[in-house]
């Protein structure tokens, strides 16, 4: 039995409809916990690619203004590529680190056995929670999410409970001058550097400095 072109519009209406009546009234934090919502949903989404999939080329000029490949291209994904729905990256870091990041902030991901990634913190929890290091350490962490900005092709093969290194940008600079940790000094309570200035070496405190591990 076949469907008129009418029908499987209705079809997708109807299903477009479900998916927003399971999700609405969740936060993305609620609906990742709740399966039953985000099972229909997920099944909704489904019908609604399938269904447009199948309206000829033809009629789908005739609405330019719908994104038919955006919509036939989520159904093909959620089909054949479910493990990467909406993958994001939940990095523990330290509470001490983690109050220098601001939402936003670039950051670069490697050490998943693919090439580096970049991405950009979506979300700072405002709480922390206890865990024990490897060394038998107590250290309050705080989770930071972090979407994905590089294309698909750049990380396909990453998936779910992946080991990944994040290194995320708290300050950055265009003319910053990078000089050795061991070049600097301490004069009273401050870190000092020595310049050269009209042929001599002379000690500067007067400047803004920041460390990096690299």
């Amino acid at each position: 039995m076949t469907r008129s072109d009418l029908a499987r519009r209705r079809d997708a209406r109807r299903f477009a409809q479900d998916a927003i009546s399971h999700a609405i009234g969740l936060s993305p934090e609620g609906l990742a916990g709740a399966r039953q919502p985000q099972h229909a949903a997920f099944y909704a989404l489904v019908v609604v690619g399938e269904a447009l999939a199948q309206i000829p080329i033809d009629l789908r000029n005739e609405a330019p203004g719908i994104g038919w490949k955006s919509i036939i291209g989520l159904r093909n994904h959620l089909i054949h590529a479910y493990w990467q729905i909406d993958l994001e990256i939940i990095a523990d870091l330290l509470s001490s680190d983690a109050v220098q990041i601001n939402p936003d902030a670039s950051v670069r991901i490697d050490g998943w056995g693919g090439p580096s990634i970049r991405g950009q913190v979506t979300r700072i929890d405002p709480a922390g929670f206890l865990k024990v290091s490897a060394l038998g350490i107590e250290e309050q962490r705080v989770r930071v999410t972090i979407d994905l900005v590089d294309p698909q092709e750049g990380w396909a093969r990453l998936g779910h409970d992946f080991r990944v290194v994040v290194h995320v940008t708290v300050w950055k600079a265009d003319d910053a001058l990078t000089v050795p940790l061991g070049a600097l000094f301490r004069k009273g309570d401050e870190w000092a550097i020595f310049v050269v200035r009209e042929g001599r070496a002379r000690t500067a405190a007067d400047w803004t400095w920041k460390a990096s591990d690299r």
